[in-house]
């Protein structure tokens, strides 16, 4: 703590080196922060972004991690661990995002956040890694960040939190997005603990909460999480949709479905599905959807044996993409969102 980070973090490491060394010493760990990467528009960061030498903060934890990286020997591995925002027992992060008002102009700014127990297991699983392949042609990851890899905006973490304490949430009104961030604006990816096979026990915040010993009453009651009132609304739109709007939305989809974008977008949707904890909320609202698309088997196809499965509507799989996004939107990243409900974006 304070602003003498210049004779904190160098200091430190150059004394981390200096004891793995006379001790020989097979691996050395130092960690660091996501801090490094200083990106403020909210793009994704990984190992492989730059870092930003902005700041006696960062300059300080840059030399810090150059001087760790330098002290790799044959015989001794290093891991930088870049951790995001650690929480846990002893460290709840809850207090940070009560005030809603506090957080008006930073609403829409992505948190990236770690538990501190899944830190030292990823520590561990890289230590083994390091030394079970030491002396071999096989390569540890020399940077890895360390998060929970569901980073979220603001505005859900403080959505999260007046659930966990009970109250009702009311998202706040008239946020203008342009207050600079507290800390950084990024989307952390976890990337090289990935191919090392390395997964957080405590995937999102809203795990995390529910280990800190919060009520999930309040969440639970929410049937489709944060967007219900919008997805009850895309439902009720999609089924007042005129036949030509209902045809130009499946011509639209048919080309839409073959291209990349939509492809790395649909991807996305499914990673963000798992890592958000959502798959409730999915299943909730994909059963009204398809029981609306259904077609009667016995009068629109004769020929169909009665105890075949009911055939849908079309239009129900671009209303499935774009439901799916809506019931993800607040950790969606804006152009994956786009991409997944451009042929409803009508009355989306």
């Amino acid at each position: 703590r304070g602003d003498d980070y210049a004779s904190t973090y160098p200091v430190a490491a150059r004394a981390a080196v200096r004891i793995a060394q006379r001790s020989g010493a097979s691996a050395i760990v130092w960690v660091s922060s996501t801090g490094v990467y200083g990106v403020t528009d909210g793009s994704e960061v990984t190992e492989q972004s730059p870092r930003a030498s902005t700041g006696a903060s960062n300059e300080a934890l840059c030399a810090a991690e150059d001087i760790i990286l330098a002290a790799e020997r044959s015989h001794c591995r290093v891991g930088v661990f870049r951790a995001s925002g650690l929480y846990g027992p002893g460290r709840d992060p809850a207090e940070r995002f009560r005030d809603a008002e506090a957080l008006r102009g930073r609403l829409g700014h992505w948190v990236n956040l770690a538990w501190r127990d899944d830190v030292v297991s990823a520590i561990r699983h890289w230590l083994q890694h390091a030394r079970t392949n030491l002396g071999s042609s096989i390569a540890s990851p020399r940077v890895l960040n360390v998060s929970d890899g569901t980073p979220l905006t603001v505005a859900e973490c403080v959505r999260l939190v007046a659930l966990a304490d009970g109250r009702t949430f009311v998202p706040p009104a008239g946020d203008d997005g342009d207050a600079p961030p507290a800390r950084s604006n990024q989307r952390v990816r976890i990337e090289a603990l990935h191919t090392l096979g390395w997964t957080p026990a405590v995937p999102n915040m809203n795990a995390g909460l529910d280990l800190l010993g919060y009520s999930r009453l309040a969440i639970h009651a929410q049937p489709y999480g944060p967007q219900s009132a919008q997805i009850r609304r895309f439902l009720r739109d999609l089924a007042a949709l005129s036949p030509e709007a209902h045809d130009t939305v499946c011509e639209q989809w048919r080309a839409l479905r073959q291209t990349p974008a939509f492809t790395r977008a649909e991807r996305t949707l499914g990673e963000t599905m798992v890592r958000a904890n959502r798959e409730a909320e999915r299943d909730a609202a994909a059963g009204p959807l398809l029981q609306m698309m259904r077609i009667d088997a016995v009068t629109e196809i004769p020929s169909q044996s009665p105890d075949s499965p009911p055939s849908l509507d079309p239009i129900a799989e671009p209303a499935l993409a774009a439901l799916m996004a809506l019931v993800l939107r607040d950790v969606l990243p804006d152009d994956v969102f786009a991409e997944l409900v451009r042929p409803l974006s009508s009355i989306v």
